[in-house]
């Protein structure tokens, strides 16, 4: 091709590229590519042109022969930065906008995202130091406080969010986002009226803003605020069948009582934050690992009550059958308990400096089989990494109480009385029922010795304590009631209930006295390390569940110190956990079905003596001789559930429910 020509049809290339005709400037200079290879201009502009139309792929190809022909070209390095950012190749991205900033050191952008792609790499302390430059050369850049916000929020340093926030709105004083972002950092501070005080700000501006009725209403739990629930509930439920993503899958499951509400909730969710991922690593089973290759993967091993519920678990899975793997993106602690897990793995992997799509990758490489969620929804979890598909088999357990709302979950651990048969189609996965409990434990819980006396918790020496251990979101007014009552029934009764802030205990004792009676029958108790936990629960008569979200751990904990649990079957997964753990420590007797039947065995229970020290004796020998507390039990039938999983797998068929064969 002549000059001449080749200008001409450069010109006109450039001439649809400015009228936004995108796809014929590309096929011009696609052409042109080919015959003139060490143009610069039209490789900038077919780079320029992928990146508009989303083919960040192609764009990153252009732009990298863009460099090689002109490598002195500022912003090329920047937009080249950008393309491999937007495929999830961070590192090149840094090495290129590294690149630009040392061409043009005040480069405000290309310190701003190359903070982003560090973010993305999990490398927050690094991120914080790019985007202090970058605040420095603009500081009235709102994107830029909100992005370090978030990267305070991974560090845990809710004080700067805050500041971070502020500044947002300073410069964007109706933005939603920063309001909805400064609640939570105050509820993570427990301040729990400051985090009340921002939500409201963000309704105002938008009635349906993602998440915020939802945690409108989770710190109103946390701190006993009542006031208006039904009215706020009302609303999100509204929000939820109008297809608004106004509440957290995980407040859902722990305030509703509805599983169409919390499935419906769940996948709106899901489908808008964690789809399936583009460029999914290839799921290969095609050759078998020598072991089945399990991955456990949770921000929680350390002092933790899922460490507690699975430390026995680990070391106990059959190694000449399985390779036992944890994947930890969560803080090391330094404790006893964080160096007892590491030695409890085949493999121990941290992976707190990766993105999502690197851990998935991980996975890949390492030729897992199976990769178990330990997290779902809860704080700190990373469902993004299982969008990839990188495991043939993906499995949700224990962390989160309910369905992921993803095709890419393929099964969810459970038991019978946890999801009944007309909720099945209410999980995206396919059910797993174990025959005894689903809830993993074992026999090394360890109670501090020596015992504490009633004085040393603040008990009175005389009358019947009641105890209710649950973190505080799980009271509510409608259960209160029961619990109040019962301290009128029953003479002398009191009622220990944990606390986290001095707010939750003025609002608990005005709860109190609006039902006619008298606050100093509140015990108060502090969170304090398991073992002394345990000790002082020793000291109580009976354990009282919470509705519409059970006990959970803390329902195994009481048991094990030897308290009867008393609960009321509720509709949901998290409702009907009571019965599955009393139901596997054979004490189906503690079971009822009603709130009125759940006050009345509780009085009974409060005003026989007899009856409660039979029961107290039966539990007694339950601990060791039933199956909640076996975990070679429990492995046995979860290995068989495992063995099966990747057996449909490998014979081509897809996944199914499950019910796991009771070990005789």
């Amino acid at each position: 091709m002549n000059t001449e020509k080749y200008k001409s049809n450069f010109q006109l290339a450039n001439s649809f590229y400015e009228k936004n005709d995108l796809d014929a400037a590309k096929k011009i200079l696609i052409q042109l590519s080919v015959e003139m290879p060490t143009d610069p201009h039209v490789f900038r502009l077919l780079g320029f042109i992928f990146g508009r139309q989303g083919d960040f792929f192609k764009a990153a190809e252009y732009l990298a022969r863009l460099m090689q022909l002109e490598p002195g070209f500022i912003e090329g390095w920047y937009y080249l930065g950008k393309a491999w950012y937007e495929i999830e190749k961070f590192d090149e991205a840094i090495k290129c906008f590294d690149t630009a900033i040392g061409l043009y050191p005040n480069f405000f952008e290309a310190h701003h995202d190359k903070a982003r792609a560090l973010c993305s790499l999990r490398r927050l302390n690094e991120a914080t130091q790019a985007f202090e430059i970058a605040y420095k050369l603009n500081p009235n850049s709102a994107e830029l406080w909100t992005n370090l916000g978030w990267v305070f929020v991974q560090l845990r340093q809710f004080e700067k969010v805050i500041v971070c926030c502020s500044q947002v709105l300073r410069l964007q004083p109706k933005d939603a986002m920063a309001l909805r972002a400064k609640g939570d950092a105050h509820f993570s501070l427990q301040q729990y009226q400051q985090a009340i005080a921002e939500y409201e700000k963000v309704l105002v501006i938008d009635a349906d803003f993602e998440g915020a009725r939802g945690s409108l209403l989770y710190a109103k739990f946390m701190s006993a605020d009542w006031s208006n629930l039904d009215h706020h509930y009302e609303l999100m439920k509204t929000s939820i069948r109008n297809g608004k993503k106004c509440v957290t899958p995980f407040v859902m499951a722990i305030l509703s009582n509805s599983p169409q509400e919390q499935s419906l909730a769940t996948k709106r969710y899901t489908a808008d934050l964690y789809p399936p991922a583009k460029m999914a690593p290839r799921k290969d089973g095609s050759k078998p690992n020598e072991r089945i290759r399990l991955a456990y993967l949770s921000a929680d091993y350390h002092q933790h009550a899922t460490a507690f519920l699975m430390l026995e678990l680990f070391k106990r899975h059959d190694r000449k059958r399985f390779d036992v793997i944890a994947i930890s993106y969560g803080p090391d602690d330094g404790s006893q308990t964080r160096k007892e897990l590491e030695t409890s793995f085949d493999e121990f992997i941290d992976v707190q400096g990766k993105s999502d799509r690197q851990i998935a990758e991980l996975l890949s490489e390492l030729k897992i089989d199976i990769a178990i969620d330990l997290k779902g929804y809860t704080d700190d979890g990373r469902p993004g990494i299982f969008t990839y598909g990188a495991t043939p088999i993906q499995v949700s357990y224990l962390g989160y109480p309910g369905t992921m709302g993803a095709e890419y979950f393929d099964y969810l651990i459970a038991d019978r009385f946890l999801i009944t048969p007309e909720d099945e189609d209410l999980y995206s996965e396919s059910i797993v029922y174990m025959p005894d409990s689903y809830q993993v434990n074992g026999r090394n819980r360890e109670i501090h010795q020596p015992l504490p006396t009633r004085a040393d918790c603040g008990l009175p020496e005389q009358g019947f304590v009641f105890c209710s251990f649950n973190n505080t979101y799980k009271n509510n007014p409608t259960v209160f009631s029961v619990w109040m009552s019962l301290l009128k029934r029953v003479e002398g009764s009191v009622l220990w209930l944990l606390t986290k802030t001095g707010n939750f205990e003025d609002n608990i004792c005005n709860e109190a006295i609006k039902r006619g009676v008298d606050p100093k029958r509140i015990i108060f108790a502090k969170n304090m390390p398991l073992p002394q936990h345990l000790a002082r629960v020793t000291l109580s008569d009976l354990f009282l569940d919470s509705l519409p979200c059970n006990a959970h751990t803390t329902a195994s904990d009481a048991l094990w110190a030897n308290v009867p649990v008393v609960t009321c079957v509720g509709t949901t997964f998290a409702g009907r956990v009571g019965q599955s753990v009393l139901n596997a420590i054979d004490m189906p007797e503690l079971v009822t079905h009603t709130l009125a039947g759940y006050e009345q065995l509780a009085f009974e229970l409060a005003t026989d003596k007899n009856a409660l020290s039979a029961v107290r004796e039966k539990l007694r020998h339950k601990i060791q001789a039933s199956p909640l507390f076996d975990a070679d039990r429990f492995a046995h039938h979860l290995e068989w559930a495992y063995e099966e999983m990747l057996r449909r797998y490998k014979n081509g068929e897809d996944s199914a429910r499950m019910n796991v064969p009771k070990k005789s």
